[in-house]
């Protein structure tokens, strides 16, 4: 029986060990993509994306299409959802929030360094009464993340076109690789609550959520308030 335990042991410790290597290997890799790339094959910035940053922080619509002003924003409310699940991660040594402070400047780069980091056992896990903590699991900052994220999924899907969208990916660099961010920063937040799924047993009520793209993380982030985040029970 020993010999089986030992297996299992060693079978996770393996698991752990790959995810970590996987991270680093994806962070490396586009951080040499987005260092690289368009520099050496995408056309000069005219401007552009100076007008994305404008049209972001002045809210002036005009400046640039509904598509590509959704996905920049998005990009300011995915680490907020990340922080929702990992500053509870309240068995980790090291802390998350630089990491997520630096995801709001760099993107995806900023938070994975943390997530190689990070010890993928969860299984330890306490939750522990934190002023912070019981903030982001909150309905106020659910509330918060929803009308942010509805209404900026309402305004790209239907006044936004798609294929002007594609045709700024392949010349301008910062749609170029706030794209490739995005798409990071989703599979990611997904493996994050794949992982708290599995560590706390939640899979039965939320399984058909992620089937809604943006809208299933703030419907699970709504689940999720009346979880107990406690498995040492």
């Amino acid at each position: 029986e020993q010999g089986v335990y030992l297996m299992k042991d060693n079978e996770l410790e393996e698991s752990v060990f790959a995810k970590i290597n996987i991270i680093w290997i994806i962070w490396l890799i586009f951080l040499l993509y987005a260092i690289l790339i368009p520099n050496l094959f995408l056309p000069e910035d005219n401007g552009f994306s100076r007008d994305i940053i404008l049209a972001t922080f002045t809210f002036n619509l005009n400046l640039v299409d509904p598509s590509i002003f959704m996905i920049f924003s998005l990009l300011g409310v995915l680490p907020l959802m990340c922080a929702s699940i990992i500053l509870f991660d309240n068995n980790q040594k090291l802390p998350s929030w630089p990491f997520l402070l630096a995801s709001l400047g760099t993107g995806v780069i900023g938070l994975l360094p943390y997530l190689a980091l990070r010890d993928h056992n969860l299984n330890d896990y306490k939750d522990k009464n934190n002023a912070l903590i019981f903030l982001f699991k909150s309905k106020i900052h659910v509330f918060f993340m929803s009308i942010i994220t509805v209404p900026l999924v309402y305004y790209g899907l239907i006044n936004g076109d798609f294929s002007v969208y594609f045709e700024y990916w392949k010349i301008n660099p910062l749609v170029h690789v706030m794209t490739i961010d995005f798409v990071i920063f989703y599979l990611l937040l997904n493996f994050l609550i794949y992982q708290e799924l599995k560590v706390f047993n939640f899979q039965k009520r939320t399984r058909y959520l992620f089937l809604l793209p943006m809208i299933g993380f703030i419907l699970y982030f709504y689940v999720r308030i009346d979880f107990n985040l406690d498995n040492t029970n």
